[in-house]
């Protein structure tokens, strides 16, 4: 396998890619490692890697490489994923892709152009029960969906450089287009915190926009820092049954109240990896997830700002 994956930005994040790719290294499934900071601070997966360097520069002159996951400050993203591409390598950008749905477009143009693939990094649609939720709901196993919560609440203190919406929300906001593409009117949400860019936690509410054919849909997102209980969990209700997801873990759901064992327990993260390096080509619908998300991520966050 001489496949090599890199990682640029190896804080706390992007030291989990390192992780992750060293144990799909350990396993088999990608030949080398590649770590890439500026800092000359090191933690133990960087200097496991096969190779470290200081600047993407020299990586990218000194290696090739088939993937690189960029992990860098947020405010970052777009310039660096612009340069990256301009090498024609595959790269999967962390959330937040891009500021706003034109710079989105930019670097999914810029992919193009280059003949490469971009990804962005909403892992939960790699999730085995993520996916399996989804089945459940196209093959109608609890009637007509009523309401949708996702809630991530964390124990660690609220990151000095990261609001609420792009650390903890982005996640839910893009499940919920996920579950119910194109029903969300994420322009008219409504939250229980004033401030909510500079918030600790909140409660974003949604309903899905009035269809003749297709009955309202609640949907509630849950978040915040320096919580009492650490929660990553996913409700859906409908008319006849529900389904719960806690997605710490990769093994199984609930249905009804009765666990469900699911087919594959395979990690997200390394799912992830697998979809980005196995995809030559930028298809219609990755654009149009992408660009979907951004989109939707800019109405909360207007809408948060003029409620402030």
């Amino acid at each position: 396998m001489d496949t090599t994956v890199a990682v640029v930005g190896c804080g706390r994040w992007g030291t989990v890619h390192l992780n992750n790719l060293l144990e799909m290294k350990r396993i088999g499934l990608i030949g080398r490692v590649v770590a890439c900071d500026l800092s000359k601070k090191t933690t133990q997966p960087f200097l496991d890697s096969d190779a470290q360097y200081s600047t993407w520069q020299a990586m990218c002159q000194s290696e090739k490489l088939d993937l690189i996951v960029l992990a860098t400050p947020n405010n970052t993203h777009y310039s660096l994923g612009m340069a990256l591409l301009a090498e024609g390598i595959r790269t999967l950008i962390e959330k937040p892709f891009a500021p706003t749905s034109e710079e989105a477009a930019n670097l999914i143009q810029q992919a193009k152009t280059n003949e490469t693939v971009v990804f962005s990094g909403h892992l939960l649609r790699h999730h085995p029960g993520v996916i399996r939720m989804s089945q459940i709901l196209l093959e109608d196993q609890i009637g007509n969906p009523t309401s949708i919560l996702y809630r991530r609440t964390s124990l660690r203190e609220k990151p000095q450089s990261m609001n609420l919406l792009d650390g903890l929300a982005s996640h839910g906001v893009d499940l919920l287009a996920y579950f119910f593409p194109h029903r969300f009117d994420f322009s008219a949400s409504t939250d229980l915190q004033s401030s909510l860019l500079k918030a600790k936690s909140t409660l974003l509410k949604f309903r899905t926009r009035p269809s003749r054919n297709e009955p309202r849909v609640t949907g509630r997102i849950e978040v915040g820092w320096g919580a009492t209980q650490e929660r990553r969990d996913i409700h859906i209700k409908g008319d006849k049954g529900a389904i719960s997801l806690d997605f710490g873990q990769h093994e199984h759901l609930q249905m009804n109240g009765i666990n469900i064992q699911l087919e594959s327990s395979s990690n997200p993260l390394l799912a992830q990896i697998l979809a980005s390096l196995a995809c030559d080509k930028m298809t219609p619908k990755q654009e149009s997830d992408i660009l979907s998300t951004v989109v939707n991520m800019g109405q909360v966050k207007t809408h948060a700002t003029h409620q402030s």
